[in-house]
This record gives C-alpha cells, structure tokens and sequence, in this order.
C-alpha cells in the first residue's frame, strides 16, 4: 500500500486527508483506488495550445474509459474563474476553448491561470499564461 498524506496543493489550500492506494504490477503506471485499477494511461491532460495566448486557448484530453469530468479555470490566487465542462463524457479525445472571460463573462486580466481536470479518481493542473 502506498498512503498518501494530505499537505498543501498547488493554491495552498490545506488538504487534510490521507488516501491510501494499493499498488499492483507496475507501481510506475498502475494503482487500485476505490476497488477500481486505475491506469495512468487511461486519462491524459495535455498542455493548452497556444500558450501563451492571447484571446483564446484550447484544453484538450484524453480518457479510455467514459467518466465524470471537470474541468475549471483558476486565477494565481487560487480563486475560481470559469468551469469550462462538468459532465459524464464517453471515451476519446475531448477539447475546450477557453475565452480569457470569466463565469460572468467579463474579460480576466493578463497573468498567469491554472485549469484542472478533475475525473473523479484522479486529478490533474497545468499552468497557462494569458497576454493581452
């Protein structure tokens, strides 16, 4: 088993928790969580394209398998900016543009953003820096 203590994430929020995970096979690629393997090739987050950007920017990913997504903006801050998708999604390739405009469609300032992919079982964040 592999225990994963809680800490900080990459906002600074307080992650309280322990999860433990049972690792099977190949420690590199494979993990059981929640009576489920789980493989890391089962769900790719890529690098938004173009970054930096301008206007607009797109996310894409990958997953093998149909799962719950979310997929949600943030400023350095920490702060919530726009949910892009939070939906059941069949498998293949998925992309979202992001219009550099917040949930209330106001345009957001230069800087740098994080989105992160949320599948339920695992999650994932990629910085992008927005230049207007």
């Amino acid at each position: 088993f592999i225990y994963v203590f809680g800490g900080e994430d990459s906002f600074d929020n307080c992650i309280p928790f322990v999860e433990k995970a049972y690792v099977e096979s190949n420690p590199a690629t494979d993990i059981v969580n929640k009576d489920r393997v789980i493989s890391i090739k089962d769900f790719e987050l890529y690098q938004n394209y173009p970054n930096p950007f301008n206007s607009s920017t797109t996310i894409m990913f990958k997953s093998q398998a149909p799962m719950p997504v979310k997929l949600d903006i943030y400023a350095v801050d920490g702060s919530h900016v726009k949910s892009l998708v939070d939906a059941f999604l069949n498998p293949g390739a998925h992309q979202f543009k992001w219009n550099g405009k917040d949930k209330h469609n106001n345009t957001v300032s230069s800087g740098v953003y994080y989105y992160k992919c949320d599948n339920g079982n695992m999650s994932e964040t990629k910085r992008m820096i927005l230049l207007r």
